[in-house]
């Protein structure tokens, strides 16, 4: 089964989380959190770019919904993983990933 475009406006890691719960999961807030262990409040934090996934969870999003990790973290790589496992090279690509943009956003904060 190939999956739609990504429709214009999911540009962002929040937007994608979005995405992947309400599109490919089928899920409510309140279910998605239960899957990667945080409470209806924080997924909302989550889409609207107002609190940081782990690399954990970004991990098992992307593995429970065969979504690519690179595209999640990114927008930039195929969309669709379809069975394959995360791998380690992944995971650690995605929190360097993660602590660039960690600093990328103190750094435009100062300027």
């Amino acid at each position: 089964m190939k999956l739609p475009e990504l429709p214009e406006g999911v540009a962002g890691l929040g937007q994608r989380v979005r995405y992947v719960r309400k599109k490919i999961l089928a899920m409510t807030q309140q279910e998605f959190g239960k899957l990667i262990g945080v409470t209806q409040d924080t997924v909302s934090r989550y889409e609207t770019n107002k609190a940081n996934l782990s690399v954990k969870q970004l991990a098992k999003i992307a593995e429970t919904a065969e979504v690519s990790l690179d595209w999640l973290i990114t927008g930039k790589e195929k969309f669709v993983k379809r069975g394959k496992r995360v791998s380690p090279i992944s995971l650690d690509l995605a929190s360097r990933v993660m602590e660039l943009e960690k600093r990328l956003d103190k750094l435009e904060r100062k300027a």
